[in-house]
């Protein structure tokens, strides 16, 4: 229930949502009482300690909760024998936790902590910034000229799952991003309307309009209308363009100039030879290695992607000199 009323209950006030993060915050999974093995110490023990004392088995948890999470390793590797083994190699009184308490419990616990330390962080800031990681080049011009002021972004895509996800942002003066939420919106219309209301709540979550200075999107209509919104919502909230989508565009149209579009194409031929010959690409990577040439092979262009056509000319570029060797 206490993790159901910090993560997931939409229409818990926010009150009540912070007050359970911090109970969960203060509940450690290693709280739970241990019975304590009183018997006659063993020698090897005096060498090599088997008994480790709680808080070291706290650190070691939260330790092993953001390895897991931060490296996006699998769950269940944690009851791996060999990954067992190492961890008894390296301290053999420390038990890991099962797969399921890790992925649950302490992986909420955890999240309750970092959840908790950003609430207290934004509570002592204003005029906050809400964005996606990509708009930092915008958001540090913007801040020169607003020291003090917080900044969103947002930016949306479809996952490998095909799930509509979008991101918040929030960006402080001294451009520290933090991670307001993902959320998945695949069961909703993206209007003007609907996404105009989703940045309010996460703007009233935060703490009100009063922190907040702007708001950055990419130029989707959808996005300029909820932006627009917004504004004639929360005045002083200001709604920015986002400079990395107008350098995607100019790009764009850059690529479609024919002397450009014919030296990607030559680039892109040489790429997909290589690829698809394996005795061709065995040397070329044996010339690589033998003449250290720095950056790996050769780069694919890819339409979407922006900085692959100055990736895949460069490619091209570096290996050039061995190019002309590979027979």
């Amino acid at each position: 229930m206490r993790e159901h009323l910090a993560f997931y209950c939409k229409d818990v006030p926010y009150t009540i949502r912070k007050h359970y993060l911090e109970v969960m915050k203060n509940n450690s999974i290693s709280s739970k009482k241990q019975k304590i093995d009183n018997q006659q110490p063993k020698i090897y023990e005096k060498f090599e300690s088997t008994r480790i004392d709680t808080a070291k088995i706290d650190m070691a948890n939260r330790a092993i909760v953001k390895f897991f999470a931060c490296c996006g390793i699998p769950f269940h590797i944690v009851e791996n024998p060999f990954f067992i083994d190492l961890l008894h190699t390296l301290c053999p009184g420390y038990f890991p936790p099962s797969r399921c308490t890790l992925s649950a419990t302490m992986l909420n616990i955890e999240l309750a902590f970092v959840t908790s330390e950003v609430n207290n962080m934004l509570n002592d800031e204003t005029n906050l910034t809400l964005g996606s990681n990509f708009l930092l080049i915008l958001i540090n011009i913007i801040s020169l000229t607003c020291m003090y002021k917080f900044h969103l972004a947002l930016d949306g895509w479809t996952s490998p799952l095909g799930q509509s996800l979008y991101t918040f942002i929030i960006i402080t003066k001294d451009r520290k991003e933090i991670v307001h939420s993902i959320q998945n919106l695949s069961e909703e219309s993206h209007t003007g309307i609907f996404l105009s209301e989703k940045i309010i709540e996460v703007i009233e979550n935060v703490g009100g309009c009063e922190k907040f200075t702007g708001l950055v999107s990419d130029n989707a209509k959808t996005m300029v209308l909820a932006k627009n919104l917004v504004h004639q919502t929360y005045e002083n909230i200001i709604p920015i363009h986002c400079i990395s989508h107008h350098i995607n565009l100019l790009t764009t149209d850059i690529c479609k100039l024919e002397f450009a579009k014919s030296t990607l194409k030559k680039c892109m031929k040489l790429v997909r030879f290589f690829k698809t010959s394996h005795q061709a690409n065995y040397h070329l990577r044996q010339e690589i290695v033998e003449n250290m040439i720095q950056g790996g092979g050769l780069k694919s262009y890819c339409k979407t992607r922006w900085t692959t056509a100055w990736d895949c000319a460069s490619s091209v570029l570096k290996c050039e000199n061995i190019l002309k060797k590979v027979n």
